[in-house]
């Protein structure tokens, strides 16, 4: 790949500063979804990142972790999962500025923010020609979970389901320990494949589940739930992060588990760790009351505050280039699941 010098509002920043940059501390947008071991993990699994600057003076500049494809006919598939790291002001030039440094003619980029909405935020894309994804990935709603306060306030907000799934758990005798074996985890999910709890594109692979616990190695917990055989029931894991907040990672339960119900002792076990690693939120990592209902009522039960975000957002080079490829996601996740 040939890079070349341009003098557009974007250029290339060396992504392995992207957590030194003084710029970059104390933006509210930083997640880890644009942090150094995200930019690993998604590098194992085949994207090349290419981080941008945006810079506004000495003082200040705007930031983007993105992840790319490269196609043939000098095309290529953007996706910028953490967002704008700082203002989204200048994000017309983007996509130009990818196709001018990268010698690309067609560039189509997936942005999602993860971002609390803001009414100007998403004024800003729309008038800087950025749209809504005719197909849209994720949901734009999370659930956030203080967990500031003592375990015994925290288990006094969790519904009555809750409360009588955990005593369930505890007279069946149920161990909580750290798991930190791929295949176990794969094997799980795909458990919950089989018996058609999950569709295809929520198993996470084996490949996909490895890379995260290599990437983020003492950042990331995982906890499984066992019987007295010892045999692995559920397994659950949050990533944290140093802005004091977990982000659910890993969550899948076999036949046996959910019936012995043991996801939600094992997730109380998980903040509690979560907590000793000074820990003061846990987001629960994307709710959809309509589309994913059992989910929803799970994640409610936990007694934390539902939040939306700014979500997701597309810019191509070509119309045509955005409509084929929102049509192959549609029929990825719709038809071929």
């Amino acid at each position: 790949m040939i890079v070349k010098e341009t003098n557009n509002n974007w250029i290339i920043f060396d992504k392995k500063y992207i957590s030194l940059n003084s710029n970059l501390k104390g933006h509210s947008s930083l997640s880890i979804f644009n942090s150094l071991n995200w930019i690993l993990h998604l590098e194992n699994l085949g994207w090349q990142c290419i981080c941008w600057e945006n810079v506004i003076n000495k003082n200040e500049s705007n930031f983007v972790v993105s992840f790319i494809k490269f196609y043939p006919l000098n095309t290529a598939i953007v996706w910028i999962p953490g967002g704008v790291i700082g203002s989204n002001k200048n994000i017309l030039t983007l996509n130009k500025s990818i196709r001018l440094s990268l010698n690309l003619k067609h560039c189509y980029i997936r942005l999602r923010s993860q971002n609390e909405y803001n009414t100007q935020e998403i004024i800003n894309f729309l008038l800087n020609k950025w749209a809504i994804p005719r197909y849209i990935l994720g949901t734009n709603m999370t659930l956030i979970l203080d967990i500031k306060s003592d375990m015994k306030k925290i288990y006094s907000k969790f519904s009555r389901n809750w409360k009588r799934s955990i005593s369930k758990s505890i007279k069946n005798k149920i161990i909580y320990s750290r798991v930190y074996e791929s295949k176990k985890i794969a094997s799980l999910y795909n458990q919950m494949h089989k018996c058609k709890s999950l569709k295809r594109h929520e198993v996470y692979s084996h490949q996909y589940i490895d890379s995260i616990i290599k990437v983020f190695k003492d950042n990331i917990i995982v906890f499984g739930a066992f019987d007295n055989s010892n045999k692995l029931l559920a397994i659950r894991g949050a990533i944290v992060s140093k802005n004091r907040k977990a982000t659910d990672i890993f969550a899948a339960c076999g036949e046996e588990g959910r019936k012995l119900a043991v996801s939600n002792g094992l997730f109380f076990r998980l903040i509690e760790e979560c907590k000793a690693n000074n820990c003061d939120f846990y987001d629960l990592s994307g709710i959809d009351p309509l589309n994913s209902r059992g989910v929803y009522l799970f994640k409610n039960g936990t007694g934390g505050s539902p939040i939306s975000i700014i979500g997701e957002f597309e810019s191509s080079s070509s119309p045509f280039l955005a409509l084929i490829i929102n049509f192959y996601l549609f029929l990825k996740r719709k038809i071929f699941n």
